[in-house]
């Protein structure tokens, strides 16, 4: 009786175990894949809106070009 209990929770454990390592490697794979997605995200972000110092850049050449006027 004894021998059959530890025998189930043994075989309890190790399927606990494989469900843990299974649910960890699809938490990591969407992890990965939320942070590729971010930094696409990002990168064409930049890429289609101008940054801070290129606005100021332009807002200084077109003060020039008003004050040579």
């Amino acid at each position: 009786m004894l021998r059959s209990c530890r025998r189930q929770t043994n075989e309890i454990l190790v399927v606990w175990v494989e469900l843990l390592r299974r649910g960890v490697r699809i938490l990591s794979k969407g992890k990965r894949a939320l942070q590729g997605k971010r930094v696409a995200r990002s990168e064409g972000e930049s890429d289609k809106s101008p940054d801070v110092a290129t606005l100021a850049e332009g807002v200084q050449r077109c003060e020039a070009v008003h004050q040579e006027r």
